[in-house]
Parts: structure tokens; C-alpha cells; sequence
């Protein structure tokens, strides 16, 4: 379960950070300041990139609330970067200051939504961090309140929620997650999804609700 969910994320990351600017409506000097830093990351230059972010946003201090706004000093959008890139360079250097890094991504991710409260892609990406630093707990509530804010919530986040919740050692709230998935998208639950709701069930000690589930793995699992 950890692999396939550390596989998905890597992929949802990459696309976030540039993805979501093109729909943005950034204010001009943030707008600049985001285009440079995409394009740094995109050339591998991670540290670059958040020495810019990291150096616009230092540009508040001081100044009003009118300025910070109009220039966009403070945007919402700047943290999740910042969130972003230090998340990816935490997961390349986990042995050395991955954790002091992922410290960092925590707290952007979190910015950015004190900002944002509903911006979809800051949810998900701080339940990574949070489930990558083993906050299981915590990684649970934030996808499920990526899945809850996104225009297209993703199955796949409230699966996540509940493995996280199964893994924080709370299976009754792990089934109420996976009972709630199968609620919202009854035609997306795969065979690898009904082995998790099985671990989820034996944890329970409800053996009997189950067995049908078990049944169906042994006849489809085949081959």
C-alpha cells in the first residue's frame, strides 16, 4: 500500500506546480517571481527556486497590507511552491536534512491554506509530506480535505485517507472512510482496494462481513 501510494504522489506533485499557475490570476511582480521559479525547478535547480520564493515572500516584512496584497508577497500560491519543492527535496535527501526540509514543506503547505482554506492541491500535497514524516493521522484529514475541496474529487484520495487512518491505528475510522468511498464511487473500488477493506475488517474482528469480499478475491486473483 505505501509503495502505490508513494508512486501516485510523486506524480501528482510534478504536475501541480505548473499546472495550477496557468489558471492563476497572480499579481504581476508574483506572477514573474512564479515563472522564474517553475522554470528553475524544471531544469532540476529545486534549491534555486525556493532561494527566489523564499526571497519574494521576505518582501512583506515591513510593508502594508496594501503592498503585501497588490504585489502578492503573501499569495497563497507562493507558499505551496515553497511547500512543493521543499517536499521534493526533502524526499532526495531523507538521511540528511530531509526532516528539517520536510519541517518546511509542513509549514507552507499550511500557510498557503490559512490563506486558501479550499486550494485542493495544498491539501493533497501536505497529506503527503504529513503521511512521509509517518503523521498518519493527520495525512488522513488532509486528503480528505483535498478530496472534499477538489472540482474533481478523486476516489483514489479518500483510498488514501483510509489507509492512513488504518495505519494511525483507528480501523473503525478507516472503515467509516472506506464505507464512504464505496458510498461515492461504488464502480472504482479495485480488487486492491477490497484487500485493504479486508485488513480493515480482520482488524475489526468482522470476519463474516468479510468473507464475501475474501471469496471474491480467491475466484478473481487467479492466474
Amino acid at each position: 500500500m505505501m509503495k502505490t501510494i508513494a508512486v501516485f504522489i510523486s506524480i501528482f506533485m510534478l504536475i501541480t506546480g505548473t499546472a495550477c499557475a496557468a489558471g492563476l490570476n497572480l499579481p504581476p511582480a508574483a506572477g514573474i517571481c512564479v515563472g522564474r521559479a517553475v522554470a528553475l525547478a524544471e531544469k532540476g535547480k529545486t534549491g534555486q527556486a525556493i532561494d527566489l520564493l523564499e526571497k519574494f515572500n521576505s518582501k512583506k516584512t515591513g510593508k502594508t497590507g496594501a503592498i503585501i496584497m497588490a504585489r502578492g508577497y503573501d499569495h497563497y500560491y507562493i507558499h505551496f511552491l515553497l511547500g512543493n519543492y521543499y517536499l521534493m527535496l526533502a524526499r532526495d535527501d531523507r538521511e540528511h536534512s530531509g526532516s528539517d526540509r520536510y519541517a518546511r514543506a509542513i509549514e507552507h503547505f499550511k500557510d498557503s491554506l490559512d490563506r486558501n482554506h479550499g486550494f485542493s492541491p495544498a491539501w493533497l500535497n501536505l497529506a503527503i509530506a504529513l503521511y512521509e514524516t509517518s503523521m498518519f493521522a493527520k495525512a488522513a484529514e488532509a486528503f480528505e480535505k483535498g478530496y472534499e475541496t477538489s472540482d474533481h474529487p478523486e476516489p483514489v484520495h479518500l483510498y488514501y485517507a483510509s489507509v492512513c487512518r488504518l495505519q494511525a491505528g483507528a480501523p473503525r475510522k478507516a472503515f467509516d472512510t472506506f464505507t464512504r468511498l464505496m458510498k461515492d464511487h461504488p464502480d472504482k473500488i479495485t480488487l486492491q482496494w477490497k484487500e485493504t477493506f479486508v485488513s480493515i475488517l480482520f482488524r475489526l474482528k468482522r470476519f463474516r462481513q468479510a468473507l464475501p469480499y475474501i471469496e471474491e478475491l480467491a475466484v478473481k486473483s487467479v492466474g
